[in-house]
């Protein structure tokens, strides 16, 4: 019975921290200010790297050389093989401010390398006359959308980090009482 308690815990204690990460509880008005993106490439090669293991590799191009060793003993069965594996060599980035210089990074890959690993960011920053100012992440899509100079809704979490954001709705313009009864 106890367990039960503890297990009912803890799934709370993970709820609430997941609430207080993702859901926005605080909201303020800020002007989009600047915009800064990121974008990189892993560089890397294949090589052979010599393995051992009790477990029969997976049969595919990237192993080669396999030997069996004790095969008349399952108990003490051995492979010995080659299994050709990716390793980092370099990362290429480009970066820059503004939302018209976005590109990809320029790169020559040398002899046998791959490119992989892309790796994209793209931030805003926001200024408010109040609290001063507050950096978001956000996909690219939304972030293409931002304008300078234009006042958005920023919803935060818990921590004060940005989880939303979008764009303040002009207020329709009330008429005053006078100005109804002249009109009609």
């Amino acid at each position: 019975m106890a367990a039960i308690f503890i297990l009912a815990g803890v799934a709370a204690v993970i709820v609430v921290v997941i609430v207080l990460v993702a859901v926005p509880v605080r909201h303020v008005e800020a002007v989009a200010a600047s915009f800064t993106w990121r974008r990189s490439v892993r560089i890397g090669t294949r090589v052979w790297v010599k393995r051992r293991s009790r477990r029969k590799p997976r049969t595919s191009n990237e192993v080669r050389n396999l030997v069996v060793q004790n095969a008349d003993d399952p108990r003490k069965l051995r492979y010995t093989y080659q299994e050709r594996v990716w390793r980092y060599a370099r990362t290429v980035s480009d970066s820059g401010s503004g939302q018209e210089t976005v590109r990809n990074p320029q790169y020559t890959l040398r002899g046998n390398e791959e490119a992989r690993g892309k790796q994209e960011t793209y931030e805003a920053r926001f200024s408010s006359e109040r609290d001063g100012y507050y950096l978001a992440r956000i996909r690219f899509a939304q972030w293409k959308s931002l304008q300078a100079g234009a006042t958005y809704r920023l919803g935060r979490n818990a921590f004060g980090r940005v989880r939303t954001v979008k764009p303040v709705r002009p207020m329709p313009t009330q008429r005053s009482p006078e100005s109804a009864q002249r009109d009609s």
